[in-house]
């Protein structure tokens, strides 16, 4: 009986130092990465690369940074000039490392558009839609401006008297990083009032 009993509080010790050693192998390698981090992302920058970017000069992607050679390189910089090159609309995806000196800044560019279009468009004229957009030939397409002309177009229908207008975007991928964009317009009928009723005591 008290070997039966020897041998369970064994076991159980056996797990709960298993575990704890365990543990404790995780916090340290998380410990050493973070340092290693720490390590690598402050410093002087030494050099300055850029990689996918096809349309846009380096110069105009430095110039939406702070980045210099000779100068620190802090992570507080590298947050500010991504969102600063995202608010371009220039690109889709944006990544900056640092390492050793050397800062790598890779980009993924937007696709130009091509050409805009729309069908359906009966009570409003191509000319006037084009002229409300932002999105316009040769210029970078973007998710968001193009969610913000929809918007437009629908506003410019709901002041016409419109409300039950839809819009409904397609894209086409073209070679070369290009698209275009067709405006799928259904104007819905013009709302009337038929009656106005004045009510006094």
């Amino acid at each position: 009986m008290i070997l039966f009993i020897f041998r369970h509080m064994y076991k159980i010790f056996t797990s709960t130092l298993s575990r704890f050693l365990l543990t404790l192998i995780v916090v340290s390698a998380l410990y050493i990465t973070e340092l290693s981090n720490a390590e690598t992302s402050s410093g002087n920058i030494d050099s300055i690369a850029i990689t996918g970017n096809h349309r846009t000069e380096k110069s105009t992607i430095l110039s939406y940074t702070s980045f210099k050679k000779g100068k620190g390189y802090s992570k507080k910089e590298s947050d500010e000039a991504i969102k600063d090159l995202y608010n371009t609309g220039f690109f889709s995806k944006i990544n900056i490392n640092f390492n050793n000196g050397k800062l790598l800044i890779s980009v993924i560019e937007n696709p130009i558009i091509n050409k805009v279009d729309f069908r359906g468009n009966k009570a409003l004229k191509t000319d006037k839609l084009s002229q409300e957009l932002s999105s316009k030939s040769r210029a970078f397409f973007s998710k968001s401006k193009l969610n913000s002309d929809i918007n437009r177009i629908l506003d410019l229908y709901n002041k016409s008297g419109r409300f039950s207008s839809k819009i409904r975007p397609q894209i086409a991928t073209l070679p070369q990083n290009r698209v275009n964009i067709l405006f799928n317009i259904e104007e819905g009928k013009k709302s009337v009032i038929k009656k106005i009723i004045f009510i006094t005591n």
